[in-house]
């Protein structure tokens, strides 16, 4: 018996180009777990489509107007007026709301992904930045809405962090850093309870 996994990509709002680039490492990930006869479906949230789904566009031109303010008094050698500066503030955090919302709608996606392919466990690359934050709420949505699927986590974030992850947020039931090739099949097995 194969187990079904869900491998998932969520590296946050892209702030460079290269970040809207399909994540090789899951797709080697998704190939070690295939040969052993497992299989898998990676959600990359790596595309042009999340710039749009969590950037609240009707925002903009509020955005630029504030920004192109404080961009010429600087430039006038003086400081921002503070109303300025205030009005970025309570517009930032407007942003990082819709955000939240945006992200917490993926999770729910993700939910009914698992619960339509039957998957088994859930693997997900965690990025530093907004990427693990916004990762963080997925897990912890996931956990909420599916508190028996098990959510493994790998990526560069744990590989700077360890298990220092764990003092930030308990969805995750395991973690792995350094190459995941081998280890993700040996989670599988273990999800398969072939192995302990």
């Amino acid at each position: 018996m194969a187990t079904k996994s869900l491998l998932i990509n969520f590296a946050g709002y892209p702030v460079s180009p290269r970040m809207l680039v399909p994540d090789n490492g899951l797709a080697s990930l998704a190939g070690a777990l295939i040969e052993k006869g497992h299989q898998t479906i990676i959600l990359d949230y790596s595309t042009v489509d999340i710039v749009k789904r969590l950037f609240p566009h009707e925002y903009k031109n509020e955005l630029n107007g504030i920004i192109t303010k404080i961009m010429k008094a600087s430039k006038e050698g003086n400081s921002a007026q503070s109303k300025d500066i205030d009005a970025f503030h309570v517009l930032d955090n407007k942003i990082n709301e819709y955000e939240k919302k945006q992200v917490k709608g993926i999770a729910d996606e993700i939910s009914k992904c698992i619960e339509e392919y039957n998957i088994d466990f859930v693997g997900m690359k965690l990025w530093i930045g907004d990427g693990f934050d916004g990762s963080v709420v997925i897990a912890e949505e996931l956990k909420r809405l599916k508190p028996n699927i098990p959510v493994f986590g790998g990526g560069p974030h744990v590989d700077w962090f360890r298990d220092k992850i764990l003092e930030i947020s308990d969805a995750f039931d395991l973690l792995v850093y350094g190459e995941g090739e081998e280890v993700i099949t040996m989670l599988a097995d273990y999800v398969e309870k072939r192995k302990k």
